[in-house]
C-alpha cells in the first residue's frame, strides 16, 4: 500500500501497516486499542487537541500551507460569535502571538528547517511501519518533533518498576511486576509521553532508508505568557538502543492482542471508564 497525506490516517492504512501511535497504545492498553484499531468502535475524544497540534505544525510548513489548514479546519479556530466574530479563537490567537514570536528565533527555526511531513516506510521488527516525520533535514542529517506544550518544568509522578540492580523495566509484563520493585518518580514530559520509544524508531525507520543515523531533536514551545521555548537533544545511543530492544519484545505481544488474546484493561484511560463495570468492592488504602 502506498501511503500519502490524504490516506497516512486511513482505517486502510491502519490495518497494513503498525505506526508509534498504534504500538503506544497497545502497550497503555491493549483492551482500548484492540477496539480502536481491529474492532473499529472507539475514535480518541481530544478533537480539540489534535486541531491545535496541526494548527502549531502548519505554521512551520509555509503560509500556504498554513492558510489551507486554517480553511479546512476554520469551524474549529475561527469564532462566530461575540466581539471576535470572525477572528481566531482565543486559543489559537495565544498561538499567533507565540508562533510569531519564536519566528524571530533562529535556533529554534533552523531547528525545524528541512522537509515536512515525509513519510516513510520499512519492515522491521518482522512487521511493517509507516512514520510521518514533522520535519527532516536530509542535508544536516537530523529530524525533529514539534511540541506545543503548557511548560518546560510540569512532571508527572508515574510508577515504574526496577530490579535489584536499579534498572528501570521500561514495559514490564504482568508477570515480571510481581519480583521487580514499584517506585513513583517524577519525570519530564517527554519521558511521559514516550517521546524515547518515538524517537528511536523513527530514526531507526530513518537508518533503515537512508543508510545514515540522524539526530533527534525536539523544538518546544510553551502556552506560558509569555511562551518559553527550548529544543531538546535526544543524544542517548544507549536509551535508544534500550528502546529499540523493548520495540522488538513487544511486538509479538502486540500480535496476540491484534488476534483479542490477553486484552488487559487499563482502568484508566478513556474508554475503560466508558465501559466499566463494577465486579468487585474495592478495599480503602490507608497511611496508617
Amino acid at each position: 500500500m502506498k501511503l500519502t497525506r490524504e490516506n497516512y490516517y486511513s482505517q486502510e492504512a491502519n490495518d497494513y501497516y503498525f505506526s508509534m501511535s498504534m504500538y503506544k497504545d497497545f502497550m497503555e492498553c491493549p483492551y482500548m486499542a484492540y477496539h480502536k484499531y481491529v474492532v473499529h468502535d472507539h475514535t480518541d475524544g481530544d478533537k480539540a487537541c489534535f486541531i491545535m497540534g496541526n494548527y502549531a505544525h502548519t505554521f512551520f510548513e509555509g503560509v500556504k500551507e498554513h492558510a489551507e489548514f486554517i480553511a479546512q479546519n476554520s469551524q474549529h479556530i475561527i469564532s462566530t460569535r461575540g466581539a471576535n466574530k470572525g477572528g481566531s479563537k482565543a486559543e489559537f490567537a495565544k498561538a499567533d502571538l507565540a508562533l510569531n514570536d519564536i519566528a524571530k528565533d533562529d535556533w529554534f527555526m533552523d531547528s525545524m528547517e528541512g522537509t515536512h511531513e515525509e513519510i516513510m516506510t520499512v519492515k522491521y521488527a518482522g512487521v511493517d511501519w509507516k512514520i510521518r516525520i514533522d520535519n527532516i533535514n536530509h542535508k544536516k542529517r537530523f529530524f525533529s518533533d514539534f511540541k506545543y506544550v503548557k511548560s518546560l518544568h510540569i512532571k508527572e509522578k508515574k510508577p515504574y518498576y526496577f530490579n535489584t540492580d536499579g534498572e528501570v523495566a521500561l514495559y514490564p509484563t504482568e508477570e515480571d511486576k510481581e519480583i521487580l520493585t514499584q517506585r513513583w518518580i517524577a519525570i519530564p514530559f517527554w519521558e511521559s509521553l514516550g517521546y524515547w520509544t518515538r524517537f528511536a524508531l523513527y530514526q531507526e525507520i530513518i537508518r533503515l532508508n537512508t543508510g545514515k543515523i540522524y539526530e533527534a531533536l525536539m523544538p518546544v514551545l510553551t502556552k506560558e505568557t509569555p511562551p518559553n521555548r527550548d529544543i531538546y537533544s535526544f543524544n542517548n545511543p544507549k536509551r535508544l538502543m534500550k528502546e529499540l530492544k523493548s520495540i522488538e519484545d513487544n511486538v509479538p505481544r502486540i500480535l496476540e492482542y491484534k488476534k483479542g488474546k490477553n486484552l488487559a484493561q487499563c482502568g484508566i484511560c478513556e474508554f475503560c471508564r466508558k465501559t466499566k463495570k463494577i465486579n468487585k468492592i474495592q478495599v480503602a488504602s490507608s497511611i496508617v
